[in-house]
């Protein structure tokens, strides 16, 4: 998440309190259908769809494009601002956590004797650490790397009063008060970075396209999530080091093995390693039984690719990448295998087993309500960061069925153990 956007010499005082985007005060049927058949044209020529994948054979495949809104939702200056200069302390957080098994399997003992999903992957990590500290011959990799995406969401106290709104403001009383709320963090697969890139440059056109005036600081904060993976990746590429085996280093990508429909938001991460220069390799292969068919194991722990349809042809896998694996369905007998052949490798993770298990519900509990948890991984001496990371924690209830807290709690909209993306 990132802006580049810069004060401007002169700007009315509202403006300063949040984005302001080019929204006529009044539209005709006329013109909204004219601004949504643009949105249509830009989605479809810049590949901001989604296939749907029963219709992936033969020459015709059917898309649609993804949801998007008509206009940037107007948000708080501030409350942007606050998101960013929290990420790094979010990932130095989740980072730490990944790195400690032992509070990571205080947490999750509930669950790892309860669900199977949970225990499954807890299993891998120790098995996968098992494997690597008996095998003399194998190389431990010590790097991973951790694509994060922190969701928030507004909250408007109840207490905040909007006595102090005047109708001449531009500026509403809930943009005033709000506060940033996080709703989750994912560590896992997290999808929407390429989607988020082309929908804030598709916003941006057509606020210059429909001004008048063209003024810079009306444009919608830039996101430039898509390059950022893709930097992300290839410098994970780069740390991996030489090859182990002799033969050629490449990306794996493990997707999904159905069609995948959200095509969009990965195979530009692909492209755009493979236009760097030098180019990157980076090649698929469906999580599961393939992984246990077309990869082995060299030297040194090397994880090693071969190539469908390439008689010879074998690739050194550096990195790991993972937009797959994040459903219980997919830990079948050859899932398990496969994660954990990947796992006990010597490939760069994305991410790495445990740090999957950091974004469980019940990690998030702790860190929002156990004092001293927050402080654990960032150090002793950030209390202001812990302070800050806790004040945008969203409250956590509990499910339990007989208590008046878990009474209101099914009430409000939930979301499942460990869901990734």
């Amino acid at each position: 998440m990132s802006s580049s956007q810069k004060s401007p010499a002169q700007r009315p005082d509202d403006e300063d309190e949040h984005f302001m985007w080019n929204i006529p005060e009044s539209q005709t049927a006329g013109d909204l259908g004219d601004l949504v058949d643009q949105i249509k044209d830009y989605q479809f020529t810049h590949g901001a769809m989604i296939k749907l994948a029963r219709t992936n054979e033969g020459p015709t495949v059917l898309s649609r494009p993804i949801g998007v809104s008509v206009y940037p939702t107007p948000f708080p200056r501030a409350r942007f601002q606050e998101a960013i200069d929290l990420q790094q302390a979010f990932n130095k957080l989740y980072a730490g956590i990944a790195e400690d098994p032992e509070w990571l399997e205080e947490t999750l003992r509930h669950l790892i004797d309860t669900d199977s999903f949970t225990r499954s992957l807890w299993d891998i990590h120790k098995d996968a650490s098992r494997y690597q500290a008996e095998t003399i011959s194998l190389e431990h990799q010590p790097i991973t790397l951790g694509i994060f995406r922190s969701d928030y969401m507004l909250h408007q106290p109840n207490e905040a009063s909007s006595s102090s709104y005047s109708s001449s403001s531009t500026v509403s009383p809930s943009f005033r008060t709000a506060q940033l709320k996080q709703v989750d963090f994912n560590t896992f697969s997290a999808t929407g970075g390429c989607h988020a890139t082309t929908a804030a440059q598709m916003h941006a056109h057509l606020s210059l396209y429909n001004s008048n005036n063209n003024n810079a600081h009306t444009l919608p904060a830039t996101n430039r999530t898509a390059p950022a993976l893709i930097a992300a990746l290839a410098a994970a590429h780069a740390a991996y080091g030489p090859s182990k085996s002799g033969h050629p280093l490449a990306i794996l990508v493990l997707v999904r093995s159905a069609p995948t429909a959200d095509i969009c938001d990965e195979r530009p991460l692909e492209y755009g390693l493979w236009s760097r220069s030098p180019p990157i390799e980076c090649h698929r292969l469906p999580f599961g039984t393939p992984v246990l068919h077309r990869t082995t194991l060299g030297p040194g722990g090397a994880l090693l690719y071969r190539i469908p349809g390439r008689s010879g042809s074998t690739r050194e896998v550096s990195v790991a990448y993972f937009r797959a694996g994040a459903e219980a369905s997919e830990y079948g007998d050859d899932g398990v295998a496969a994660r954990f052949f990947v796992e006990r490798s010597c490939a760069v993770k994305v991410p790495s087993v445990l740090a999957q298990l950091a974004t469980w519900r019940a990690v998030q509990r702790r860190l929002a309500g156990e004092g001293g948890a927050v402080e654990r991984f960032l150090g002793a001496r950030a209390d202001g960061l812990a302070r800050a990371v806790r004040r945008c924690f969203a409250p956590m209830y509990t499910l339990d069925a007989k208590s008046e807290e878990g009474l209101r709690a099914r009430g409000l909209v939930a979301e499942k153990e460990g869901a990734g993306g």
